[in-house]
């Protein structure tokens, strides 16, 4: 994606659009099946996460926590992920 955005803001959205376009096309053809909505649930995880850390870098960036809270709260979910592996 950091190439799409190098070439231009344009193919950076573009992509991004065809990829939700694809996602909901396969979600209404084959969205009954298990897979696919183990495949969402995956998905929604990760984006859920991935706002936590955007939610945190900002927080950290404005001075309203600091750095050490970051780095407790990231050694306490790498022990939580190792719990469940």
């Amino acid at each position: 994606m950091a190439v799409l955005l190098e070439n231009s803001e344009l193919t950076f959205l573009g992509a991004k659009i065809a990829m939700g376009t694809i996602t909901a096309v396969v979600l209404l053809r084959w969205g009954s099946r298990k897979l696919a909505r183990y495949g969402v649930s995956l998905a929604l995880a990760a984006y859920i996460s991935l706002m936590g850390v955007h939610l945190f870098t900002g927080l950290s960036a404005f001075g309203y926590i600091s750095n050490t809270f970051i780095d407790d709260v990231a050694r306490f979910s790498e022990t939580l992920i190792f719990m469940f592996i």
